[in-house]
């Protein structure tokens, strides 16, 4: 990255875990012996060129929030009742030129992808991360009938 470019970090974890299945918020569900946001924390602390770190949350999770480890600095910010809204709230708080917004209901994200993202913004004003679909997707209709079935090589 360019010294003179600023990049924030916003993970979101406003969530409410009810097509998860879960009694509460998803991202605080143990896997492998850790919160599920934690595997997310880790990854972008570790992302080269990250000077801000803002952690969206939602309203009266503070508390568990903090329970999280963390190594570097980060902003506990207020989520909204949507989506949208959260990253609305976190947007508002980060004080980057470029900046990363990673759900923090995905703890798969490597490091290297991070990275890849970072130096895609300098030939591109935006980019996403995304994986091939291993599954077969059918669309449907209103009255849940099979349109088409996507081609899983795109």
């Amino acid at each position: 990255m360019d010294r003179k470019t600023n990049v924030s970090a916003i993970l979101l974890a406003g969530g409410s875990g009810t097509r998860f299945g879960a009694d509460g918020n998803k991202v605080y569900v143990q896997a492998n012996g850790r919160p599920i946001l934690q595997y997310s924390i880790d990854v972008l602390e570790a992302a080269e060129g990250i000077e801000e770190w803002i952690l969206v949350v939602k309203d009266g999770e503070q508390d568990l929030a903090e329970t999280l480890e963390f190594s570097k600095s980060w902003k506990l910010v207020p989520g909204g009742a949507t989506r949208q809204e959260s990253v609305l709230h976190g947007l508002a708080a980060a004080g980057g030129d470029i900046v990363l917004i990673h759900d923090g209901a995905r703890p798969l994200i490597r490091t290297e992808d991070v990275d890849r993202c970072l130096e895609a913004v300098k030939e591109v004003p935006g980019c996403t991360i995304a994986v091939r679909s291993k599954d077969t997707i059918k669309l449907g209709d209103e009255k849940d009938l099979v349109l088409c079935t996507t081609e899983r090589s795109r």
